[in-house]
């Protein structure tokens, strides 16, 4: 009787002891795929604004364009003003023109600058977002999820 109640007992503690194993390494598994589906997350996050970036760009480069054309324009029309009233400098009508065309060629040029700024930040952006997509990719091959074209990642077995 008393080796039936100590086998009982060993028993029920060993089967304990599993039974805690088995739930710590259940546990350590939902933590990694938890943690696999933040990077996940923050990987479509990262793609997705890097999209949006890029079509900004777009939007971006056109305007650019306008406004270094517009401020060569002004600076062009400016600089035709200026000349006209080095010939005739008692001319007041000359000397508001030529005022005018400054003012405006002086805004056009901050504008292509304002433009030039937002490109490079654009660029700098989506630098900055790529790489932080590929390590991303990185830490979820490390964690033994495997990225897809998609940006999802399948857990391997």
């Amino acid at each position: 009787m008393k080796q039936f109640i100590i086998a009982l007992f060993s028993l029920l503690v060993t089967g304990t002891n599993i039974f805690a194993q088995v739930s710590s390494d259940s546990m350590k598994t939902l933590k990694t795929q938890k943690e696999i589906l933040k990077i996940q997350d923050r990987l479509n996050e990262n793609k997705i604004k890097v999209a949006k970036y890029e079509n900004e760009i777009a939007k971006t480069s056109k305007n650019q364009e306008n406004a270094a054309k517009d401020a060569q324009q002004s600076a062009n029309a400016n600089n035709d003003a200026a000349s006209d009233l080095s010939n005739d400098a008692q001319n007041r009508k000359l000397a508001k023109k030529a005022s005018r065309r400054a003012r405006q060629a002086e805004k056009d040029a901050s504008t292509a600058r304002k433009n030039n700024g937002k490109m490079e930040k654009l660029n700098k952006n989506i630098e900055e977002l790529k790489k932080k997509i590929a390590e991303d990719e990185q830490k979820l091959l490390l964690m033994g999820a495997m990225p897809t074209p998609a940006g999802t990642a399948m857990p391997q077995k």
